[in-house]
């Protein structure tokens, strides 16, 4: 696909040095990168990087609204292809290529394609410096998956328009769950790929041993629990049981919560008052 028809969509808030040198190293691979910035501060010096166009929304409108603002601005400069990507991810530009590439073969295939990348975790050392790993999270086969995380996954602008885009209501996670289920219910296609990599920080995950297995520990604030647990409640009654399948395991969340995490009766509150919210969405 040429590239004067991409374009790539960075959700910004308090953005840092390292978020502008991760969009500087992939911008020249799209034909424009649109950050839509969440932040009650302007950070204007994006404005001034040719091939980036800054949108500042001057609050935090969440992370659906923001994807939506800059796809729309996609699709109405005329732009056939795009790829959504948080402000952490680092890649390179041939990752970025290669997702319009795969997108545009895929597309001829299937209508309603998504092409999604293989991750690979950055980590952090005592200095705070990013470490770039090598082990990839997903298995090393491309294959079709129900979902992928938003960060890295390239669609096309009919795909949004017929999926209706994101849920503004998704304030925090899920807004990719809600995506992808669209796009599945549309009878499109979502492929991983498995030797295309972007970069992302895992967040606050930690790895505990119980009964001699490793087990992943969320470790979420509370507030996150609060988001995960009305999301997943509100999307499971807005799509019904058809939408099972991309429900959290909520008992592995409380599970972790009262035997691994600190902070254990507000992280619960938490969960409980984002269910009960979330039933009233």
């Amino acid at each position: 696909m040429e590239k004067k028809y991409t374009a790539v969509i960075t959700v910004l808030y308090n953005p840092d040095k390292e978020v502008k040198e991760n969009i500087l190293r992939y911008k020249d691979a799209a034909g424009m990168v649109y950050c839509i910035d969440n932040s009650s501060v302007l950070h204007e010096e994006y404005a001034d990087i040719n091939g980036i166009e800054y949108m500042p929304l001057y609050h935090n409108r969440g992370i659906a609204y923001a994807l939506n603002a800059g796809c729309r601005k996609a699709v109405r400069a005329g732009y056939q292809a795009m790829i959504s990507m948080d402000q952490d991810t680092y890649c390179e530009p041939e990752t970025i290529k290669e997702l319009f590439h795969c997108l545009e073969t895929g597309s001829r295939k299937f209508q309603n394609c998504m092409i999604a990348p293989n991750v690979k975790y950055i980590y952090r050392n005592d200095s705070g410096e990013r470490i770039f790993s090598k082990e990839s999270v997903y298995p090393s086969k491309t294959r079709t998956v129900k979902w992928v995380i938003t960060a890295g996954c390239a669609f096309t602008a009919e795909t949004y328009q017929q999926s209706g885009g994101f849920d503004n209501s998704l304030f925090i996670g899920q807004a990719d769950n809600d995506f992808c289920f669209k796009v599945n219910q549309l009878g499109g296609r979502i492929i991983r790929l498995s030797n295309t990599f972007i970069y992302q920080e895992p967040g606050r995950t930690k790895k505990r041993k119980m009964l001699g297995k490793t087990v992943h520990v969320p470790n979420l604030p509370p507030i996150r629990y609060y988001y995960v647990f009305r999301n997943d409640r509100y999307l499971s009654r807005k799509w019904g049981k058809d939408y099972s399948p991309y429900r959290i395991p909520a008992l592995k969340y409380i599970g972790s919560i009262i035997l691994f995490e600190n902070n254990k009766l507000k992280k619960l509150a938490c969960c409980v008052r984002g269910a009960v919210h979330g039933r009233r969405m």
